[in-house]
């Protein structure tokens, strides 16, 4: 396991029909940056040439884009209460090149978010419904994950660090943060990563704690 766990930006784009199957399009990213059209437009294709045609008019499903250390596109149908699923992958340095996977993986933990939505969509629109499949219901019932705005984080590093809370303030940092402090020479110090960034906090905040301590 490599870092502490942060949200990834998850969006809703809509609903695609290719080969007779309409599939909720989501995309999940890193930072707010939405994914490029033209990676969206080689997913769209390679979902083409992946799915079979689509058994029935009512077949659904959805695929994701995951803009990850590759760009990820997981396939995603329905049939009946079984979901099958095709992975492929493309390397960041060519990214609308896309090839099926490598046996193995199936989903990660910000995919199985949109996942553990589709279960209860499908659950409460095509499987519980006592008049029948409602697709219009499952195509429209949707999951987005929203990046908190830099005000949000501003307010929450200040509340984070006058509790002294140093595994929130981790929180709320990326998997390979900076933090340049405003004391220290040239003119500050700085801490690169998050042993040293975590280091950083815990000093300063009891630096700040001991000058309180004197000042009382």
């Amino acid at each position: 396991m490599t870092g502490r766990f942060a949200p990834r930006p998850t969006r809703s784009l809509g609903v695609a029909t290719i080969n007779g199957w309409s599939l909720k399009r989501y995309e999940i990213t890193v930072d707010t940056q939405p994914v490029a059209d033209e990676i969206w437009a080689a997913a769209e294709l390679a979902i083409g040439e992946t799915l079979a045609p689509a058994p029935d008019p009512g077949s659904v499903g959805f695929a994701i884009v995951h803009l990850g250390s590759r760009v990820w596109l997981l396939i995603d149908t329905w049939r009946e209460d079984i979901m099958y699923q095709t992975l492929l992958c493309a390397p960041l340095t060519d990214p609308t090149n896309f090839q099926e996977a490598e046996p193995g993986p199936t989903a990660c933990v910000w995919e199985l978010v949109v996942h553990a939505h589709e279960r209860e969509a499908c659950v409460r629109h095509l499987l519980d419904p006592a008049d029948g499949p409602d697709v219009p219901g499952y195509l429209a019932d949707v999951v987005t994950v929203p990046l908190r705005s830099n005000t949000d984080l501003v307010r929450a590093f200040d509340a984070a660090w006058l509790a002294r809370d140093v595994d929130a303030l981790m929180d709320l940092m990326t998997d390979d943060p900076a933090y340049l402090a405003s004391t220290g020479a040239d003119p500050g110090v700085s801490f690169r990563g998050a042993d040293e960034v975590r280091a950083g906090f815990a000093a300063f905040i009891e630096a700040e704690g001991n000058r309180s301590c004197e000042a009382s």
